[in-house]
């Protein structure tokens, strides 16, 4: 039996509650500002990248996510609650990644890992230890001094020690400095992983392909300003493609470079007959003390009339 009832309409899901959340936040130095009002939400399991160059306020916006400073305008909340330095439980739920490096000089890679783990009340914290040396590759480097890593082992332990420990939120300082290709393209994998596991990534980058890799949106400073915000930017098309001698419309394939050709005529005869070594001509006055008389191939010979050198000079002969 037919009724004039309206077709249920579906319910659009709810939009995630935010984890960490900026609004109107601002931070200035006196007359200067270094960060113009701002506003960000993180969802868990979501991962933001702050791009833009030196000095445009990655950092500084960085640090007031973290709880590291105050802003000068706005407000931060982290799980609905007002985000402070002071809160000891919001910083035992938030990993800062940040871009210098401080270790305890006596203490091995090993041993850092561990008082982190255990300062943060981690279950089993020897076995959370051996996973995060694994990861970072410094299951080698494990009884060793920080002050015998290179740079970038010393960026690998200091990812490992925000992986050692409890987190709903991971900020990232830039973490692919000091890094080699190989270390960057696993770096993109652990972002992924974490993101897999429901923590938020907040990270500051100058690599494309690590906003493009990890990253749902990008967020493009420029002197402390928001100037642009949106998914991350799409990989350029290769060039050339396949199917033939062009590919999707792109420019022409070029073959593999091939040496400068040789031409079958000279410009100018040989001096010397093919195949006898040509020998060096100096002019006959030649003495190890210098030319005695200015012979035809001499360098004094060819100076200007007004600086030339008497024949009893030191000038070399020229070769020619």
């Amino acid at each position: 039996m037919p009724t004039d009832a309206a077709p249920v309409q579906p319910v659009p899901p709810e939009p995630p509650v935010p984890l960490l959340r900026l609004e109107g936040v601002s931070r200035t130095y006196g007359e200067f500002t270094a960060l113009a009002p701002v506003d960000l939400d993180l969802a868990p399991g979501e991962c933001v990248a702050l791009m833009g160059p030196n000095g445009s306020g990655k950092s500084t916006l960085l640090r007031i996510a973290a709880g590291r400073d105050r802003p000068t305008t706005g407000t931060v909340s982290f799980d609905g609650r007002p985000l402070v330095e002071e809160d000891l439980h919001a910083r035992a739920r938030i990993a800062v990644v940040g871009d210098s490096t401080g270790c305890y000089p006596d203490l091995t890679v090993r041993e850092h890992l561990t008082l982190v783990a255990v300062g943060h009340g981690v279950g089993d914290p020897h076995t959370w230890v051996d996973w995060a040396l694994a990861d970072r590759h410094l299951t080698e480097k494990a009884d060793a001094l920080p002050s015998s890593l290179s740079s970038g082992q010393l960026q690998a332990l200091l990812l490992a020690s925000a992986l050692v420990r409890p987190r709903e939120l991971l900020v990232l300082d830039e973490p692919e400095q000091r890094l080699d290709p190989g270390a960057r393209r696993g770096l993109a994998t652990r972002i992924e992983a974490e993101t897999a596991d429901r923590v938020a990534v907040l990270i500051a980058t100058h690599h494309t392909d690590i906003a493009r890799a990890v990253a749902q949106r990008v967020i493009l400073l420029e002197d402390g300003r928001v100037v642009a915000e949106g998914p991350p930017p799409r990989a350029p098309p290769p060039r050339g493609g396949g199917g033939g001698a062009r590919g999707g419309g792109g420019r022409p394939r070029r073959g593999p470079p091939t040496r400068r050709p040789r031409t079958t005529t000279r410009s100018r005869p040989r001096r010397t007959p093919p195949g006898t070594r040509r020998r060096r001509r100096h002019c006959a006055c030649c003495a190890p003390s210098g030319c005695a008389a200015g012979g035809p191939g001499c360098a004094s010979r060819r100076t200007s009339p007004t600086s030339r050198r008497s024949p009893s000079s030191s000038t070399s002969c020229r070769t020619w």
